[in-house]
């Protein structure tokens, strides 16, 4: 697939923020412990246009979202800015980039089996960036991809030095109810408080112990990534066998806790003769706090309120079956609680050194580390800009080692599991029948 841009733009909030708000927004604790590479979505949409009104079609399409784009910005105001030395965001409203670019394939084509590798060519940047580098780009991009048919993706580049995949989310949907017209406005709720509720404990505006690097578990230049999709009846007959055997102690297994466990399984299964009976293994699970504090956030907080909770260490044995490693999940999960909040947001040394022990053991290769990050649930299929819901929603390769990105299947209860490992690994994971036999691709 050939993917040429067209056009490359600036789009600035409608009208200033500044004169109403502070020009000027501290980067939180929880910014600060974030990579600084850009969470990426693409949205896919059909066509809505009959054969030959194709030209008017992509002009109103582009206007509409273009308009609508800066009316956001302006309730959205850090978006718009940049980051200073850092430590805060500038919001400038020096805007966000915004390009448009021409598939010479049509939508349904590209669907039938489409190539990760591809998708990259739909986003507006390159995903992995530096801090330093982050300083003199725009804290989000956007491309809008037409393709022959008259179908469209939207791919979008959101800085992590400023949101989560919440925030994210919340944005596209945001911005496209203002598009089609859409009471159902979430604005009257939004608030920028984090950085007071996190606050960054360095007055010398250096990134804390612990920020700044690939994620749990390091970079690999030689990561791979692969989609699997487990539909909704795989995911129920995993959660009914879990639930059989741990009784009440894992009564209803969620979807995510039981695909995060049969992953982790089947990965430590894996990668096992290579590893050796003796190496330990860690599950990592972001965690959205909004809800877990002393008062709970809104859901409508903006930034970055996700933290990772780390599970036991478990040994690469026979014992590490899927149902005992939901245990783990679950356990982990309900760590997460107010009073660790609290902790967080005090910054006490040993919960921090506790983080950074756990970082070291990663960096030196201890640790079999799965790093599981949820988007389920979130609204990026309600995300109509007036032409109709998405028909997919996919992310793209991701830095990081044995990163999965969970997102909602389109029909049901399905997930679709976006994995990122070392490409032996990976090979060794493609020849296990038991897990080919529950996921597709």
């Amino acid at each position: 697939m050939e993917v040429q841009t067209i056009s490359r733009e600036t789009i600035s909030p409608l009208s200033p923020t500044n004169p109403r708000r502070t020009n000027s927004l501290k980067l939180s604790l929880l910014d600060h412990l974030a990579t600084s590479n850009y969470v990426t979505i693409i949205l896919f949409y059909p066509s809505d246009c009959g054969v030959g009104n194709q030209e008017a079609h992509v002009f109103n399409r582009s206007d509409q979202l273009k308009t609508s784009l800066s009316k956001t910005l302006s309730h959205f105001y850090p978006v718009a800015g940049r980051i200073r030395d850092g430590t805060a965001v500038d919001c400038d409203d020096q805007g966000v980039e915004f390009l448009e670019a021409k598939a010479n394939i049509q939508l349904a084509e590209f669907l039938k089996q489409p190539n990760i590798d591809d998708l990259d060519k739909l986003l507006p940047c390159v995903p992995s960036v530096t801090n330093e580098e982050l300083l003199s780009k725009a804290l989000l991009a956007i491309q809008v991809t037409y393709f022959d048919c008259g179908g469209m993706a939207l791919g979008v580049c959101f800085s992590h030095k400023i949101a989560d995949g919440a925030s994210m989310a919340m944005f596209i949907k945001t911005w496209a109810d203002a598009a089609n017209g859409s009471s159902g406005s979430v604005l009257p709720n939004l608030s920028f408080d984090l950085p007071s509720l996190f606050p960054a404990k360095d007055s010398d505006g250096s990134t804390p112990s612990g920020g700044g690097g690939g994620g749990m578990g390091g970079g690999n230049n030689n990561i791979v990534t692969r989609r699997f999709i487990l539909d909704g009846k795989k995911i129920a007959a995993i959660r009914g066998d879990i639930a059989a055997k741990t009784g009440t102690e894992v009564e209803h297994p969620t979807r995510v806790e039981a695909v995060s466990a049969y992953i982790w399984e089947r990965v430590i299964i894996a990668t096992r003769a290579k590893a050796g009976p003796e190496r330990e293994s860690i599950a990592v699970h972001a965690i959205n706090l909004r809800g877990r504090m002393v008062p709970p956030q809104p859901s409508f907080a903006f930034g970055n309120a996700s933290r990772p909770t780390i599970t036991q260490l478990v040994k690469l044995d026979s014992d590490t079956a899927c149902h005992v490693l939901v245990k783990h999940l679950r356990d982990a999960i309900r760590r997460v609680d107010g009073d660790y909040v609290r902790k967080l947001q005090c910054g006490e040394e040993g919960f921090m050194s506790s983080i950074e022990e756990t970082r070291r053991q990663l960096s030196k290769g201890e640790l079999l580390a799965m790093n599981f990050n949820s988007w389920c649930r979130f609204p990026f299929y309600e995300a109509n800009f007036g032409w109709g819901k998405p028909i997919w929603v996919s992310t793209t390769k991701t830095p990081g080692k044995n990163l999965v990105i969970m997102v909602d299947s389109k029909f049901g209860d399905g997930i679709e599991a976006w994995l990122n490992m070392v490409e032996e690994d990976m090979v060794e994971l493609e020849k296990d029948e038991e897990f080919l036999s529950f996921v597709s691709t």
